[in-house]
């Protein structure tokens, strides 16, 4: 075969080998954001599904159609909790294919866990025998817990970031500037 006719095969392999590595790092970039994301929402809604149902002993379904539905909580609506009371702990996974489908329910999966007096944490990345033995603190003589200002605060912080999340935004406070008028 002469050089000329080997050249126009080697550039065409050449187009299609970067196409190919192009391809592969944007769906792997894509994955990466998802999976992330996923992280993100199972925590949130473990974390909030544990709270309602060990703390203030509400119904699943409940929290899950009036705590996490509505414009912030719209991508939480593909994850799916699991409770279960008698270790006191919700288990929450991100569906690949929708809550109905169960067998897809294994992307990101967050565990909370309920432990009296303290409420419910998230055991990211640990057991539970590695979180600290805490016990709930006391308030002192005279001193007040904390004001419901200050918790209505962390409740906005904590739609801020989720909203953040969900939004690509890269930090709270450029979010703020992009709302702000």
């Amino acid at each position: 075969m002469s050089s000329r006719k080997i050249w126009p095969w080697l550039l065409a392999t050449a187009i299609v080998g970067v196409g190919v590595v192009v391809a592969a790092s944007w769906f792997f970039r894509m994955a990466e954001r998802k999976y992330n994301r996923a992280e993100v929402g199972s925590a949130v809604m473990a974390k909030t599904v544990c709270s309602g149902v060990f703390i203030s002993k509400r119904a699943p379904e409940d929290i899950l159609t009036t705590d996490l539905s509505g414009p912030p909580y719209e991508p939480l609506k593909d994850f799916k909790p699991i409770v279960d009371r008698d270790a006191k702990r919700v288990t929450a996974s991100y569906c690949l294919f929708g809550k109905q489908a169960a067998f897809s329910c294994f992307i990101g999966t967050q565990t909370a866990i309920f432990r009296e007096g303290l409420g419910c944490t998230l055991i990211h990345g640990r057991t539970e025998e590695a979180l600290p033995a805490l016990t709930a603190p006391r308030l002192k003589q005279g001193s007040r817990p904390p004001s419901p200002g200050l918790i209505q605060s962390s409740r906005t912080t904590a739609r801020v970031l989720w909203s953040s999340c969900m939004m690509g935004v890269s930090s709270p406070n450029a979010m703020r500037r992009a709302s702000s008028p």
